[in-house]
């Protein structure tokens, strides 16, 4: 089933003095789509079947992600960006009409006629809609090129945690030592050459976004790699040959892996670089920069923060008290989580231990929910990563996952 994006319902807006003259990103912030559960006085009818949308009010704001680009590097994707974000249109052709060769040529010499009649210029409309959105972007913009290029001039995390500072440059100065790790690193288990994201064709301006939407740049990313050893490394590029099957279309089947170890054997080190890599290369098949691909979680709050990620219960929309049969989430939440998973391909799980059963089956149940699959696929056709020790913390409530059997217990 073909999911309604937010593009076809701004499109599909109504045609009056509100509607016609407003920037899709105007239209996020202030409308909500309604479920069709939903009733609404003030709901609003969009065409073409989209469904209908009410003005948010001042208590539920939105903030409106987009992907932004260098306007002096990738000057015609920066073009293309803020008109499709801040010009008004109903089709395509109106961001760039046949006329024009390049986006960046329609928004310096374009121009358009509002819904009042009246002209003006393409810049003109689009920077006084992107003003209200970009506030000083242009400073903020100087600034963090200075950051990048020449550091920041004081590190308060350096004064609050010394200690960490010098096990940094530690690390660093024992890294330098090592041979850097190759853009096409060999396969330890005999494949051949393992292909980069960005080997052929591929447009320098995405690359850099998916490295941004990582946040760790690609020479990190193989900093983090190269720290690998060799039993991590076989699990990591078993992990990465899927990805690249995926990225190649060729459909296989949905990885169910178990990654265990006792304490201090670099688990947490493992997940990061596969997340790293995972998320990498299966940008690429997301059909918006701000959906997810792979999603790391953990069942405990404190899990999570040590992972910079959120909880299972946070993730999937579960609540505190779960009980069994498995009860299926609403639907305006579950809209929300459709459109925020519709691209997720893998989820891996931390500190599995303390995961039990009912949670387990919740997790199945969403995201079957989720991806609406019509058969029992185990996690709704979703690539599972689950890791911990069973020998570790059991969950707080409820049963584990695995149980030592008492007769195999020794006398």
């Amino acid at each position: 089933m073909w999911m309604t994006s937010l593009v076809d319902r701004y499109k599909s807006r109504p045609e009056d003095g509100t509607f016609n003259d407003m920037c899709i990103a105007t239209f996020a912030s202030e409308y909500r789509v309604l479920s069709k559960s939903e009733n609404c006085k003030n709901a609003i009818q969009l065409g073409n079947h989209c469904g209908s949308v009410t003005k948010r009010t001042r208590t539920q704001p939105a903030v409106v992600c987009y992907a932004r680009f260098s306007e002096d590097k990738y000057r015609e994707a920066f073009c293309q960006s803020i008109l499709q974000l801040f010009l008004p249109y109903r089709v395509d052709e109106q961001l760039r009409p046949p006329s024009f060769e390049k986006f960046q040529q329609f928004y310096e010499n374009g121009h358009v006629r509002l819904s009042d009649g009246s002209m003006h210029s393409v810049k003109d409309v689009v920077d006084v809609n992107r003003g209200s959105f970009e506030i000083e972007a242009d400073e903020l913009d100087k600034i963090q090129d200075i950051i990048d290029s020449e550091g920041l001039f004081e590190d308060a995390w350096c004064e609050l945690c010394p200690e960490k500072e010098l096990e940094r440059l530690e690390c660093k100065e024992e890294l330098k030592d090592r041979e850097p790790l190759e853009e096409y690193e060999v396969n330890p288990t005999g494949e051949g050459n393992v292909p980069d994201l960005a080997a052929v064709g591929e447009p320098v301006a995405q690359v850099a976004n998916l490295e941004k939407k990582n946040n760790m740049c690609r020479s990190d990313g193989l900093a983090l790699i190269r720290s690998l050893n060799e039993i991590q490394l076989s699990v990591f590029y078993q992990v990465r040959q899927w990805c690249l099957e995926k990225v190649a279309g060729k459909k296989p089947d949905a990885l169910h892996v178990f990654l265990t170890g006792g304490a201090g054997t670099g688990k947490s080190h493992l997940i990061k670089a596969i997340q790293y890599e995972a998320t990498r290369l299966l940008s690429t098949m997301c059909r918006n920069p701000d959906n997810i691909c792979v999603e790391l979680t953990a069942p405990t709050g404190i899990a999570a923060y040590n992972l910079h990620a959120a909880t299972i219960h946070n993730t999937f929309g579960i609540g505190i008290d779960v009980r069994l049969p498995y009860t299926p989430l609403g639907e305006e939440r579950l809209s929300t989580l459709r459109a925020k998973y519709s691209d997720l391909q893998l989820v891996i799980i931390d500190e599995i231990s303390m995961v039990d059963h009912k949670l387990l089956a919740y997790v199945h149940g969403r995201l079957r929910q989720i991806k609406q699959v019509g058969d029992f696929s185990p996690f709704g056709n979703v690539s599972v990563i689950a890791v911990g020790d069973f020998f570790q913390l059991p969950p707080v409530k409820g049963k584990a996952l695995y149980v030592e059997d008492e007769c195999c217990k020794s006398v």
